[in-house]
């Protein structure tokens, strides 16, 4: 493992989504990892964070208000965080990119224009591929930018394609930081939806709903289920209203067991409700990375997803996980029915999953690896 002391050097994390998406868990643990290089680390969000070693300001103000006054909300942050990162000057600014639209261009841009060492943490190539146009694309990712960094050979291979030759030289595959500090939380609300079926077992389906993370595919295998258990979808909706998934709901037989929160699920709610899980599922058709699939592992909870590449990397069928083939309901009722019948091993295999975590995720892990792109 390669260590390099990064004393009085200085960088900053700007993310206006913060909160909003359950990125303050991420912001928070890969500051832990960067302090642990030596870095002094600066966060730039929407929350507030105790800490000892890092300082995190609220620059990025949360508003219900429509989509311009948003706009110029973040607007307003990224320039108060940019000249905030002036004094005292940091040598690098760390941004997400889960798109390439002109919100993103302007925190991005500005914060060249600025003389920034700019480095992007690319969480969704599909969006970057699909959505925007091709000058912000290649503005962002091929002239302003310093480093990139993806969190497995998925998400590097699909960039690829997207990126030509020179491109894909300051490309970086950083291991995606745990989230083992969650499972030590001692803070925990039940969902009021639970109430109803407090002490069933359940299945545990969490995050922004979309069309490709397969609730269609997990609703159908609940039908033909034998074992009697709960399904817990627990969100809110993005490229799928709650309307459509009460009608896939209402359309197959199985509404007596499935509880659906919503919504959005607090910090105290989502402790709950993966410490209570009997296991998670990913019935995914097409991701990138998956934070759920951190979460749960390192909640040491089994999950059963589905064998699209990106879980391939990292789940070991019947080990550290379950697996079942992607968008065949037969499959996943097969693996479901097989794991609330005793099929699995579950405390071994949630073990395997944190151990996998705590080995391949680690703090120190990820600190090695950005000494690594920073000295490239």
């Amino acid at each position: 493992m390669i260590k390099v002391n990064h004393k009085n050097r200085r960088i900053a994390i700007i993310d206006p989504v913060g909160i909003k998406a359950g990125m303050n868990d991420y912001d928070t643990a890969l500051c832990n990892c960067l302090c642990l290089s030596g870095f002094t680390v600066d966060v730039y969000s929407n929350f507030n964070h105790d800490s000892t070693t890092a300082n995190f300001l609220n620059t990025f103000k949360n508003s219900k208000s429509g989509k311009m006054f948003s706009g110029f909300r973040i607007i307003a942050g990224y320039v108060k965080a940019l000249f905030r990162c002036k004094k005292p000057q940091s040598d690098f600014l760390i941004f997400h990119l889960f798109d390439v639209g002109l919100l993103d261009l302007f925190g991005i841009g500005l914060g060249k224009f600025f003389g920034f060492r700019i480095i992007l943490i690319i969480h969704d190539v599909e969006n970057i591929d699909a959505k925007h146009l091709r000058w912000t694309r290649k503005l962002i990712l091929k002239n302003l930018n310093y480093k990139k960094i993806v969190h497995n050979n998925f998400s590097f291979n699909a960039l690829s394609e997207l990126l030509s030759g020179s491109g894909m030289k300051n490309v970086f595959i950083v291991p995606h930081v745990n989230f083992v500090h969650l499972n030590k939380a001692t803070n925990q609300t039940a969902p009021k939806e639970l109430l109803r079926a407090a002490e069933k077992k359940y299945v545990l389906c969490f995050g922004q709903f979309k069309r490709t993370k397969g609730i269609d595919i997990l609703i159908q295998a609940a039908v033909h289920c034998k074992t009697d258990f709960n399904i817990v979808l627990a969100g809110k909706p993005r490229d799928i209203s709650a309307n459509e998934i009460e009608k896939l709901i209402a359309d197959s037989s199985a509404d007596n067991k499935i509880i659906r929160i919503v919504r959005h699920i607090s910090d105290e709610e989502r402790n709950y409700l993966f410490r209570k899980a009997s296991v998670v599922v990913l019935p995914y058709k097409k991701v990138y990375e998956s934070g759920v699939l951190i979460t749960a592992m390192s909640f040491a909870k089994p999950v059963i997803a589905s064998d699209i590449p990106p879980f391939r990397e990292m789940i070991q069928h019947g080990v550290n996980g379950i697996m079942f083939r992607s968008e065949n309901k037969n499959s996943l009722t097969d693996e479901l029915d097989a794991f609330f019948s005793g099929k699995y091993d579950e405390k071994k295999i949630g073990e395997s999953a944190i151990q996998y975590m705590e080995s391949r995720h680690s703090a120190s892990q990820i600190a090695s690896a950005f000494s690594v792109l920073l000295n490239a």
